[in-house]
């Protein structure tokens, strides 16, 4: 009994174990989503563009850091939102996360999802 036991318990530890190491380096490089841009780098750092042309309300872009809090949560963190020409600094966002084949699926807390391709260049 107790050996089964063992068994039971190693098996739910490697599974575990194996879940939260799939998605985190998965997610690391560049997202596509139409006029949106998403990478996340090695170093942990991650860089959003939304929109073409110079930075105004149609363009943005942020950047910051960013960390695995559990194997399907990313939480961005030190947030830095350039609008215009100011620097605003926000977070943290926490973001379920999935990944199947080459899409990558957020979540944001109040629900909305967005879909991003993996970009190949």
């Amino acid at each position: 009994m107790r050996y089964i036991a063992l068994k039971l318990a190693f098996v739910v530890v490697a599974v575990a174990a194996a879940t939260s190491c799939s998605t985190q380096p998965a997610v690391i490089g560049k997202w596509r989503q139409s006029d949106k841009t998403l990478e996340f780098r090695k170093d942990r750092t991650f860089y959003h563009v939304l929109g073409t042309g110079p930075i105004n309300v149609q363009h943005q872009e942020w950047s910051g850091n960013y960390r695995f809090t559990a194997p399907d949560e990313l939480k961005l963190i030190d947030i830095y939102f350039d609008h215009t020409t100011n620097g605003l600094e926000h977070g943290p966002l926490i973001w379920k996360v999935s990944i199947g084949g080459d899409e990558l699926t957020t979540t944001r807390p109040g629900g909305s999802q967005e879909k991003w391709q993996r970009a190949r260049n």
